[in-house]
């Protein structure tokens, strides 16, 4: 689906008569053009890989926890076990490796160029979270 979100905004961008012509008005164009911009970002492919097989663990118990039969014993244990799942996930290089390959296929798909991660630590409002950015260049392993 990324790949056509991004075709999509690149035929807006560029006013693409492929399809017939589209007559885009000027907010739609900005809001393209930047929407565009974060889809040629490797960071955002790679946070959209992750964030796509995480929520693959978190989907099935949050449909489960919507329904108004649930125990409260039940679901708090089914929620200790995403969690665990999700760290497992975390720690998991192999795993992270391949997303990163995954990221890397998508990329090269839409004509965006991989970068290597660099884990650092990000304060936000005071808190402190652990998240992974993006270099411009690939390290030689």
């Amino acid at each position: 689906m990324f790949k056509y979100l991004h075709a999509v905004m690149k035929a807006i961008t560029t006013r693409d008569t492929t399809y017939g012509s589209m007559d885009w008005d000027a907010s739609t164009i900005v809001t393209a053009t930047g929407l565009l911009k974060i889809y040629n970002s490797f960071g955002f492919i790679y946070a959209f890989i992750v964030t796509m097989h995480c929520m693959s663990v978190i989907k099935p118990i949050s449909i489960k926890l919507q329904y108004k039969t649930n125990d409260l014993a039940y679901a708090y244990m089914k929620v200790q076990h995403v969690i665990s799942d999700l760290k497992a996930m975390r720690s998991n290089d192999q795993l992270l490796h391949d997303w990163y390959e995954q990221a890397e296929a998508l990329a090269n798909d839409i004509g965006v160029s991989p970068e290597v991660l660099l884990e650092l630590l990000v304060v936000s409002k005071a808190e402190k979270m652990w998240s992974m950015i993006l270099l411009k260049h690939i390290v030689e392993e």
